[in-house]
């Protein structure tokens, strides 16, 4: 109630007393014309409106999660695709190593007979 009296000082520049009164006369005038506000639409109004705000935010989270994953996902598989590149590149290398090594050998025993 007094964020209500200090806004109608602030916007409509009454004085607090008149502000307390004019908050007053309104609640006299509601209670005399069984104006009782609808709590359970209000309540429900605000639980409707934060339910959107979640499901907003969950959406927003979920996309950009979802953007993250797929450039995550695309430098895995680059290098997943770069690491088997190294490694089939060492095995030829290491392949042709035990080659000239089992050629060295077989003319080094060839050239002692």
């Amino acid at each position: 109630m007094e964020n209500l009296i200090t806004k109608l000082q602030e916007e409509v520049g009454l004085t607090s007393e008149q502000a307390q009164n004019a908050v007053e006369c309104m609640k006299k005038y509601m209670l005399e014309n069984d104006m009782v506000p609808d709590w359970d639409d209000f309540f429900r109004a605000k639980a409707q409106k934060m339910t959107d705000k979640a499901k907003e935010t969950y959406a927003h989270v979920s996309e950009k999660v979802s953007e993250n994953s797929k450039e995550w996902t695309e430098k895995i598989n680059d290098f997943t695709e770069k690491s088997s590149t190294a490694i089939d590149e060492l095995s030829d290398k290491a392949a042709e190593k035990i080659k000239d090594l089992r050629n060295k050998a077989a003319d080094f025993i060839a050239d002692k007979d």
